[in-house]
């Protein structure tokens, strides 16, 4: 890996957050509710809730309680 060559992109931030908010929000919402059809939503929700429960330690207390609020 360190004899490997580096690749830098660079993208201004709102294009990158709108790109991970297509991807990571709406599209997989949209994957469950094609798959699940009516409940898609509630297991969407689900999803990010044990998500964020995955990485709650990583979150820290405040950041983690934050979210979980919101």
């Amino acid at each position: 890996m360190r004899r490997s060559p580096l690749v830098l992109i660079e993208m201004p931030l709102e294009f990158r957050i709108q790109r991970i908010l297509q991807e990571y929000v709406t599209d997989m919402l949209t994957g469950f509710q094609m798959k699940h059809s009516e409940q898609g939503f509630e297991y969407f929700s689900a999803y990010l809730y044990n998500s964020l429960l995955r990485i709650q330690k990583r979150l820290g207390l405040e950041r983690y309680k934050y979210l979980h609020d919101s």
